[in-house]
């Protein structure tokens, strides 16, 4: 009942959210370190991976009913970009065309040509959620370039260029540039490179003048969303993380900005990462705990002990001394409790159900080359599991798929290679629907709500 409570008060067009945030873990439990690899090749030389958008229940992988076949392909030596856009559409850029493709079967939805933009030379392409606009020729990765188009997202017309500002100064030991993103309610963010950070403006129009206020964020290392910026607006916040995700998993923010004049927030500190259930931000440093009302800022609760499960369902669940336990998002009381032998990792929901399973993004193996293969369906209302398997290879991520579960597995096969391959199971047994097999060096993304295969060859393919 309160999770249906909190669902029903989340706002239209909610983030799209893949929690997932293993590594400060990790270093706390050495025996879940592996072989990070090859699964996280694809998400940066195409793009950053999103979920899909609308109910939270809705399906996250589409088609592959009868296993996954191959709908189409692209030719990884002609694109230039990449990106995710409402879901099951996909636009790619090459040097003679932007084009937005049906994610099923690669039908071109819209096409246009880049010189028209000035861009003939190829475009980076990335999308604007919240905003009728998708945009091409972004700075991101082409330094010397700053203009960039704004393309309907149904059509593909060119509706505004925009010239973005030029960094004077930036950070001596990182390259980065001029970024143009937008907040889940459409609000248009432009970062651009100082000498000591970022300077983050929220801009009133499609007009880098036109700016509401500015705000100066420090940069280290350690917390860089800037190659990949994503935000969401809840409550009197915007909050701003890491679409690609990297080893931590996209859906951890980083910077939380008040949305009235920029104020950056002190309940989340620099170096730290927020998660966010609804308008509950959960704050997690070590293994402390703190959540905070995106509202009014006040803290909500805290609790010590153990971790949290990564997520992108709004369910809050942590494993501590040996037990697994579902948490109240508003207040941190555990609804209940019950004994867990795994150290598990993830979890996604599937209507009444949670389904746990001890893998999670980038996540490949555990030092010792074991699999972290088990997956384990709980009840949502009291913890009784339901089923259990073990798919003896690391399941990176567990999508809800249409009428099935979706595991993406990889698994070690040699110091420097891993096998992976997909796997559709039965949400109701946990039974296997039918299983593509490991080959080695094939990596799978989710993309938008499509599965994006690579073999080592020259082309991705598109799942259906």
């Amino acid at each position: 009942d309160e999770l249906a409570a909190e669902q029903s008060a989340a706002p239209a067009g909610a983030a799209r959210l893949r929690v997932a945030y293993p590594a400060r873990r990790l270093l706390r439990h050495p025996r879940l370190w592996g072989v990070v690899a090859g699964v996280l090749a694809l998400v940066v030389l195409t793009g950053w991976a999103v979920a899909s958008s609308g109910s939270p229940l809705s399906a996250q992988a589409l088609g592959m009913r009868g296993g996954p076949e191959v709908g189409w392909t692209m030719s990884t030596s002609e694109i230039y970009g990449l990106a995710a856009v409402d879901g099951d559409r996909i636009v790619t850029s090459t040097e003679h065309a932007v084009r937005a493709q049906q994610g099923s079967s690669g039908a071109v939805l819209w096409s246009v040509d880049p010189s028209t933009f000035g861009m003939d030379d190829g475009a980076a392409v990335f999308d604007l959620p919240g905003t009728p606009w998708v945009a091409a020729g972004t700075s991101r990765g082409w330094p010397e370039r700053t203009s960039v188009a704004l393309l309907d997202r149904a059509t593909g017309r060119v509706e505004r260029e925009l010239e973005l500002p030029v960094a004077a100064e930036t950070l001596e030991d990182l390259s980065l540039d001029t970024t143009l993103f937008s907040a889940s309610d459409g609000t248009l963010l432009l970062a651009v490179p100082t000498r000591t950070g970022m300077s983050v403006a929220k801009l009133n129009s499609p007009d880098v003048e036109d700016a509401a206020w500015r705000a100066e964020l420090p940069v280290t290392d350690e917390v860089l969303p800037w190659w990949g910026p994503q935000a969401v607006a809840r409550g009197a916040y915007l909050l701003i993380g890491d679409s690609r995700g990297g080893l931590s998993g996209p859906g951890q923010f980083m910077f939380a900005l008040r949305i009235s004049d920029g104020e950056v927030a002190e309940w989340l500190p620099h170096g730290s990462r927020a998660i966010v259930h609804g308008e509950v931000a959960v704050v997690e440093s070590g293994d402390t705990r703190i959540a905070y009302d995106l509202a009014t800022g006040e803290e909500l609760w805290r609790r010590s002990g153990g971790y949290l499960l990564a997520t992108h369902d709004g369910v809050i669940a942590e494993v501590s001394d040996g037990r697994l336990s579902l948490l109240s998002p508003r207040t941190g009381a555990e609804l209940w409790s019950v004994p867990s032998e795994e150290e598990w990792l993830s979890l996604t929901r599937w209507g009444d159900d949670i389904v746990v399973y001890q893998g999670s993004f980038g996540v490949v193996s555990t030092g010792d080359g074991s699999p972290l293969g088990a997956v384990a369906a709980l009840d949502l209302a009291t913890g009784r599991e339901r089923w259990r398997r073990d798919l003896g290879a690391t399941v990176t991520e567990l999508a809800r798929g249409e009428g099935q579960l979706v595991a993406l597995v990889y698994k070690s096969v040699a110091p420097d290679e891993i096998a992976g391959g997909l796997v559709g199971l039965d949400p109701g047994t946990g039974r296997t629907r039918w299983d593509q097999g490991l080959e080695p060096n094939r990596w799978s993304v989710r993309f938008g709500t499509r599965m994006i295969q690579a073999t080592g060859e020259a082309d991705y393919a598109v799942l259906r």
